[in-house]
């Protein structure tokens, strides 16, 4: 085994296996989870694995790789939280894997190492290693990708290089569309013009790239094609241009912010997203930026890997904090590197910086945990919002005092210890607070103990996808007043789920319905925050 890969292969393995058993302590979070969830259990049900659907209509906004394997986990384990989040933390151990690969290369199996760390204990990659969504999936395909970049860097490219490369970007395109694609090859491509000077055969390695590139483009189009064919064209108007051009241009879904803040907005999610190690950046940043460094292969690389991404979600116009994840391993590497690798050089302003940012988010996030507390909008929830306060005060204190006192690897040490206490208690004893508040999995659960089997339940004012995953039956979206009223006209034991409020109102606009309560939910709705009094009603003249 090569210099360092055990270590290596056995904290991915811890990785995966940490986050499988974090992954059954919530059930899934509205709205991307239960719609990539019940989107592959309707794959599943139906056969049909050329085109997803969503409550049996088309749902074209991802690529089908992330439902494919959620079928098989889906088949292994039974419908579920570990079956749908299965793959997110395999996902991001291979992540970590070539991470490792990449930091062993350029500089050491210690480097590779504590990258891989760094990788995954930081608040973004724990929260994508948690989701059932395609994001890890796609992490581990740029990343993949980029380590073979990486060894093509370092000596003449083969053909089994661009093999390897092919399949990697295919499983980026499968996952999540053109970014697959466009992202690592732009990246390696900036790389190579940077570095190249220094590189062996800089023909070979943009032959392999483009023909890598067109491989993965052609695997690709052996599931587009006819699932464009079978939708009559809508995967490609609703997939490939409103999801990926569309949303480039034009904010979507009320994802877009200010002009103002555009230019700041990941700036600061790196910043939030990747503590605790964003102290380490700024020397990181300026030594990668040196003469010395930033024409080599390691430094082109890096610096490309995490430019492009910037410098592309910076300029779309619809932006998510998880958007700019696939520049993590970068981020990673970088410090990990600034760490282990470089020799005593203290970079007082980069390192006040870097300390300067690490105060921030400390004094940002204790502030905003506060006012969670005082908000108290779920039972329970202002305990452990203090608690947790309280936890991140007292881990960053001793952070900023030894990273003042330039004792870095002690740095590294306390905080690989904090950072997993302060998951392991936001996991098993905040996020269960906050899981036991929403309405739509308790009361789906009541519902499906007592209604019918086999029959549909209606739904009114709460189309939330975790209500249409967690009842386990066909759910039927009625529009309007009108339409509560004529299905409460009609007879069956069927049942219809709103929130209380929005059957009052009915009420008052088509008089009394003569509905019956089934049962009840009051909670918090994750994806708007706001308190919902979610009800199952059945027509009395049907019980």
């Amino acid at each position: 085994m090569t210099r360092g890969g055990g270590a290596a292969l056995a904290l991915a393995g811890a990785i995966a296996s940490i986050l499988l058993l974090l992954s059954r302590t919530t059930t899934l979070w509205d709205r991307d989870e239960p719609r990539f969830a019940q989107a592959a259990v309707e794959m599943l049900a139906s056969d049909n694995y050329l085109v997803p659907t969503f409550n049996g209509e088309l749902r074209a906004q991802k690529p089908p790789l992330v439902y494919w394997l959620m079928t098989v986990s889906l088949r292994a384990f039974g419908r579920g939280e570990l079956a749908s989040r299965f793959w997110s933390p395999v996902a991001l151990a291979v992540a970590a894997l070539a991470t490792f690969s990449i930091g062993r290369r350029l500089w050491s199996p210690r480097a590779g190492l504590l990258a891989m760390v760094m990788l995954v204990l930081n608040p973004l990659a724990v929260v994508e290693g948690l989701a059932a969504t395609a994001d890890a999936v796609l992490l581990a395909g740029i990343t993949v990708s980029l380590a073979i970049v990486a060894a093509m860097l370092d000596r003449p490219a083969t053909w089994r290089d661009g093999a390897s490369l092919a399949a990697a970007l295919a499983v980026a395109l499968l996952a999540k569309g053109p970014v697959g694609l466009l992202l690592p090859v732009t990246i390696a491509g900036a790389a190579c013009w940077s570095a190249r000077g220094a590189l062996a055969a800089p023909g070979r390695f943009t032959a392999a790239l483009i023909g890598a590139g067109a491989a993965s483009v052609i695997v690709f189009a052996a599931w587009f094609i006819p699932a464009n064919a079978a939708t009559s064209g809508r995967m490609a108007a609703e997939g490939l241009v409103r999801e990926n051009w569309i949303r480039a241009l034009v904010p979507m879904e009320h994802h877009g912010v200010s002009i103002a803040l555009a230019p700041l907005y990941y700036l600061l999610v790196v910043v939030a997203g990747f503590a605790p190690w964003v102290m380490f950046l700024p020397a990181a940043i300026v030594r990668l930026g040196a003469s010395t460094v930033r024409r080599t292969p390691a430094g082109a690389l890096l610096l490309s890997w995490m430019a492009v991404p910037m410098a592309a979600f910076t300029l779309a116009a619809t932006k998510l904090p998880h958007y700019i994840l696939p520049m993590w391993p970068a981020l990673a590497l970088a410090a990990a590197w600034s760490v282990v690798e470089v020799p005593a050089n203290p970079l007082p302003r980069a390192r006040a910086v870097g300390g300067a940012l690490a105060a921030a988010t400390g004094a940002a996030a204790t502030i905003a945990l506060v006012s969670a507390a005082r908000a108290e909008m779920v039972p329970g929830v202002s305990a452990a919002a203090y608690v947790t306060a309280a936890l991140m005060i007292a881990v960053s204190i001793p952070t900023l005092a030894l990273f003042g006192l330039r004792r870095d690897r002690a740095v590294v040490r306390w905080s690989i210890a904090s950072s997993a206490i302060v998951v392991a208690w936001i996991a098993l004893g905040v996020a269960p607070i906050l899981d036991a508040a929403k309405p739509a999995p308790r009361l789906a659960a009541r519902v499906n103990a007592v209604a019918p089997a086999g029959r549909p339940v209606f739904v009114y004012g709460f189309a939330e996808p975790s209500i249409i995953f967690y009842m386990e039956r066909p759910i039927v979206i009625l529009d309007g007043a009108p339409a509560v009223a004529a299905w409460a006209r009609e007879r069956g034991p069927d049942v219809l789920v709103a929130p209380r409020e929005a059957i009052v109102d009915v009420e008052r606009a088509a008089g009394p319905l003569g509905l019956r309560e089934l049962e009840s939910s009051r909670g918090w709705n994750v994806a708007n925050g706001r308190i919902v009094d979610l009800v199952a009603f059945v027509r009395a003249a049907g019980r």
